[in-house]
């Protein structure tokens, strides 16, 4: 859309383009993110409250209050997909940081670190402000005594990915720190107040269309500020304060500075939705961990004044997402967003634009103010992403002055300008205002075109395409297009005068053009436009901007990328009963780490007869080493066969009660003169420690019964 710029597109499009290949649609992609951000919030922020929160209740209420925060549903009304994506991914990054920092003295798995910054770089995608504020809490944690080696390791896993993986785009946010207060999502004016108050963002509540009324938040509020005053649950009660503190001054910054856009005009306020989300997830969850046995505690102290208040905020709270529920469904999902169709030229313009000329089609409305707006497409509608990459909004002061021009009323307008911007069609999309159909109809240059019913459009006059050579005598050379490079042969001038290639886009110093493998001069035509000079001599001509330069980024990009996801995969699960470093382990080593179980060739000693006779015994092989090893795996099911008695069985000792040997939860240490921990056992039961192995197995039945019970437990190797 426009006339071209040379901004990168957003990181977060890479993310909604993955999952519209998993959705097979992008557009579904967006209303998953967008009108799915609710029930997916409230999942989400369930699976963190499971590990913190010991209640089901109080699990369901906070994962409702987080869902239906005012920024959630005030991300759908104003088409925020930023605070909507991040409010459905931050439970899962505090999950991963939470799994792999693990209690102060025994930090878990490193993987889960790199899971956690992952996750980071998806939400600083969508909302940049998320890293400045993961490196807040940091501090704060490092401060709060996690700052040993091994978890400043961790925290410099979490926030170094985001900048790594994101990249190039982290290099522009370096030259342009104010991206960090932007978000995914078209800015403008009435979607943002410009002074809002400091107990507003407090109360949780960001400002703007489609937000829950102030009063709303003042439950959360004050469920979480006398959970400061328990002696429950207080390190939850302080993480989510700190989580809360963060999230308000984050806000309160946010709300104060200007955010500008290629849309806008002038600059608006910033809207701190994703910080009131952290404001109100941190306030939940010190509210959650403080009511944890709460009428547990109550019931145990005299009655005063703490079970009418306990009552009273109960009942605040616990009505506060029903509340929340009922004024989104009435009315959170009105305006100023709406669905409408994509497509807004019609299907044979759209068509025709993406031939090699690469023509384009102005499009004109007016308001229900009476400003005329206007857009220059090269598709057959805007796609996402279309407003972060715009040119600054002073670069659209050519085609604006084209366009005041064409609409104005002093008449004597001429259309042959939008030539320059390989504009082909004017078109007004329906219901088409009758008065700027009067004008346009006086403007020299442009001719009626059929349309739809209730729309109307002209087409411009001339050789109309984005890529042409011109020169002072000749008729112009129009040369193919694709949607960023163009080529084409440029036939010898037929004197030596100058000719230029004009490109209709922004002059830009990424442009570059080589004329038989030589590379042209780069200049400016019309003071706006990319040009090349062309000299007298014709040859093949590439038009190319920023090619190896910038694929070689996104190589780049993508496997650091995929080594971080391969980083972050959970370790491979190892099988029950296995043992790290079981393979250098000797034969005749019998340590206590290492259980000892019988050769696997003891499992085939004896040959079972057919039919009736007993089992005919097989010659014994020699006798292995005493030590340590693997268990065999479990045999098949076998029809039961009587088992030869020894001639003289040991004694046998009486059973020990049900399930008290399957209690212990790792390898027991063997006793002296024994072989590791089954050995042990068979010294315990009387069982003859010398032997061979197949006079062991045939001791008893309950031996067998037992041996059975401790594969079941522990496993094959």
């Amino acid at each position: 859309m426009g006339v071209g710029s040379g901004t990168a597109a957003p990181p977060y499009i890479a993310v909604v383009a993955a999952l519209g290949s998993v959705l097979r649609s992008p557009s579904l992609a967006v209303d998953v993110l967008l009108v799915g951000s609710v029930p997916l919030a409230g999942l989400t922020a369930y699976l963190l409250l499971r590990k913190v929160v010991v209640s089901a209740r109080l699990r369901f209420w906070a994962a409702a209050v987080y869902a239906l925060l005012p920024a959630t549903t005030g991300a759908i009304a104003a088409g925020r997909l930023g605070t909507a994506a991040a409010a459905v991914l931050t439970p899962l990054v505090a999950l991963a940081v939470l799994r792999t920092l693990g209690p102060r003295d025994d930090p878990g798995p490193f993987r889960a670190a790199w899971s956690a910054g992952l996750l980071l770089a998806v939400v600083v995608a969508f909302v940049p402000l998320a890293w400045v504020a993961a490196v807040l809490l940091a501090v704060v944690g490092i401060a709060a005594g996690y700052g040993r080696p091994g978890v400043l390791a961790r925290f410099a896993v979490v926030l170094g990915v985001p900048p790594v993986v994101l990249a190039p785009w982290t290099f522009e946010v370096i030259e342009s720190p104010a991206l960090l207060l932007a978000e995914a999502g078209v800015p403008g004016p009435g979607l943002s107040e410009s002074a809002l108050a400091p107990w507003a963002v407090l109360l949780q509540h960001p400002g703007g269309p489609g937000v829950a009324p102030l009063w709303l938040g003042a439950g959360i509020l004050l469920a979480g500020w006398v959970a400061l005053f328990t002696r429950h649950a207080r390190r939850l009660v302080v993480t989510g304060w700190a989580v809360a503190l963060v999230g308000f001054g984050l806000g309160l910054l946010v709300s104060r500075l200007p955010v500008s856009g290629p849309t806008l005009e002038t600059p608006v306020s910033g809207w701190p939705g994703y910080a009131t989300v952290l404001v109100g997830g941190g306030l939940t969850i010190a509210a959650a961990g403080a009511a944890t046995r709460l009428q547990e505690r109550l019931r145990s102290a005299s009655f005063g004044w703490r079970q009418p208040l306990a009552v009273l905020l109960t009942v605040a709270a616990g009505l506060t997402p029903l509340v929340a529920a009922g004024w989104w469904v009435w009315r959170g999902a009105d305006g100023p967003l709406e669905r409408g169709d994509p497509a807004v030229l019609p299907a044979y313009v759209a068509v025709e634009s993406q031939q090699p000329d690469r023509i384009r089609t102005l499009v004109l409305n007016r308001t229900d103010d009476g400003r005329v707006t206007y857009a220059l497409l090269r598709r057959a509608g805007p796609q996402l992403g279309d407003a972060e990459t715009g040119p600054p909004h002073a670069q659209h002061a050519p085609l604006e002055d084209v366009v005041a021009d064409l609409v104005s009323e002093r008449g004597g307008a001429d259309a042959s300008a939008l030539v320059d911007f390989a504009a082909r069609y004017v078109y007004l999309p329906p219901p088409a205002d009758p008065e700027l159909v009067e004008r346009l109809d006086t403007v020299s240059g442009l001719s009626r075109a059929s349309a739809p019913e209730g729309a109307a459009m002209w087409q411009v006059a001339g050789d109309v395409a984005r890529a042409r050579v011109i020169g002072e005598s000749e008729e112009p050379v129009l040369l193919d297009s694709g949607d960023v490079t163009a080529g084409g042969t440029i036939p010898p001038a037929d004197g030596d005068a100058g000719r230029l290639l004009v490109l209709a886009e922004h002059t830009d110093p990424g442009w570059s053009a080589t004329l038989s493998g030589e590379p042209l001069p780069s200049t400016t035509y019309d003071g706006w436009a990319q040009a090349f000079e062309v000299p007298a001599t014709g040859g093949d001509v590439r038009v190319t901007h920023l090619g190896p330069e910038r694929r070689t980024w996104l190589t780049a990009q993508l496997g650091v990328a995929l080594v971080v996801v391969v980083l972050a995969l959970p370790g491979m699960r190892r099988q029950r009963g296995a043992v790290e470093g079981a393979a250098d382990v000797g034969l005749d080593d019998s340590s206590a780490d290492l259980p000892a179980v019988a050769p696997r060739a003891a499992a085939s000693r004896v040959a079972v007869g057919v039919g009736t006779g007993s089992p005919a015994p097989l010659p014994e092989p020699p006798t292995p080493p005493p030590g340590p090893m693997a268990e065999p795996p479990t045999p098949p099911p076998q029809p039961m066969r009587p088992m030869q008695e020894p001639p003289t069985p040991p004694p046998q000792r009486m059973p020990e009660a049900p399930g008290t040997w399957l209690e212990a939860a790792g390898p027991e240490a063997p006793e002296p003169g024994g072989h590791g921990r089954h050995a042990g056992r068979r010294a315990r039961r009387g069982a003859p420690e010398e032997g061979p192995a197949g006079d062991r197995r045939r001791s008893s039945g309950r031996g067998g019964r037992r041996a059975k019970g401790r594969r079941r437990r522990g496993g094959d190797t």
